[in-house]
């Protein structure tokens, strides 16, 4: 029997909606500019502009408004909030500006 594993498509779009969930209001009060910075900010790992994890399932830019726990230890508690509704993956801190979010 295999097992079929979530593609990484399938994970950038549940990041993006649990980013939308936990961050959206901080974002932007307006929820379709919210969307649209979230969805310019999130790559898959392999289609990552940056290059910074090509292991990660999705990479995320936080130069563009999404917020980065690296320097406010609130907003890095509330990166815990996006790990928990992803349930078997979590969100990693690469460095001030990139998050990375990886299978369990």
């Amino acid at each position: 029997m295999t097992m079929n594993r979530e593609t990484d498509e399938a994970v950038l779009a549940r990041v993006r909606q649990s980013i939308l969930k936990v961050f959206g209001r901080y974002i932007s009060e307006d929820v379709k500019t919210a969307r649209r910075i979230i969805e310019q900010s999130t790559f898959t790992g392999k289609d990552d502009p940056g290059g910074w994890s090509r292991n990660a399932a999705v990479i995320i830019h936080t130069e563009s408004g999404i917020p980065n726990g690296s320097w406010d230890t609130r907003m890095f508690e509330k990166w815990f909030s996006v790990s928990e509704l992803l349930t078997d993956h979590f969100c990693e801190h690469v460095n001030g500006a990139v998050i990375g979010v990886y299978r369990n």
